[in-house]
């Protein structure tokens, strides 16, 4: 039989605190992780749209001030579209035929204007920066 071998008070200490550190090392990395993704939830929700995906008004709102910023601005052009009856749709149809006209006319923009910055500005106001070297491309 063999003899097991006796641990000393200081190598149970060591490997506790050998192991308690990895558990730390391992919750700041999950802590860490669910963080980011916290981070990236509240960013998705304070500039992208919930019912469209499009870039919303706090976007469009950074856009303006970091382009008066910018030393070397580009030309751009904006494109203001307001979907006509939609709130006639509302009152007739009920808000959700409202909400699926609005996600089609977004599958348009999306299509149409996909590379360039599209954002909601409310309800039924949509708003499409372009610069100017690709606006031609894009109109045809």
């Amino acid at each position: 039989m063999e003899a097991k071998k006796q641990i000393s008070p200081d190598e149970v200490a060591n490997s506790a605190e050998s192991q308690l550190l990895n558990l730390k090392k391992a919750g700041d990395a999950k802590q860490k992780e669910v963080s980011d993704e916290r981070k990236r939830i509240l960013e998705e929700q304070a500039y992208y749209d919930k019912s469209t995906g499009l870039l919303n008004m706090n976007s469009y709102i950074n856009f303006c001030e970091e382009y008066v910023l910018r030393k070397d601005k580009n030309n751009v052009a904006v494109l203001l579209a307001d979907l006509n009856g939609l709130k006639r749709i509302n009152d007739i149809k009920g808000h959700e035929e409202g909400d699926k006209y609005i996600c089609k006319f977004t599958k348009i923009l999306k299509d149409f204007f996909g590379k360039y910055l599209c954002y909601r500005r409310s309800g039924d106001e949509f708003i499409v920066i372009m610069d100017k070297e690709n606006e031609e491309q894009a109109l045809k």
